[in-house]
């Protein structure tokens, strides 16, 4: 949980929280560490592969409707922006 929480830059009590309902929900399981009985393994099932696909997929359609309504240089501006984010994210 201190692993997903710093990566997911949350509190440890919320990601405890998070995973419990995703948990019940039937879309992560966790499991005890078998190296480490103080820690838990966390894994995403297949519905939450499933769900997590179909929203990914929700989000692109969404996206897309939405550059394809803007002007040309709107346009312009946005895949400029998305080489310098390329850029920087690459340099880390």
């Amino acid at each position: 949980m201190s692993r997903l929480a710093e990566i997911e830059a949350i509190s440890r009590p919320s990601t405890t929280g998070i995973v419990s309902r995703l948990v019940e929900k039937g879309l992560v399981e966790r499991a005890d560490n078998p190296d480490d009985g103080r820690s838990a393994v966390v894994a995403i099932t297949l519905a939450g592969s499933e769900l997590l696909e179909q929203r990914r997929a929700e989000r692109n359609a969404f996206l897309a409707r939405a550059i394809e309504s803007l002007e040309d240089d709107e346009q312009l501006v946005l895949a400029r922006a998305a080489e310098i984010i390329e850029r920087i994210t690459a340099e880390r």
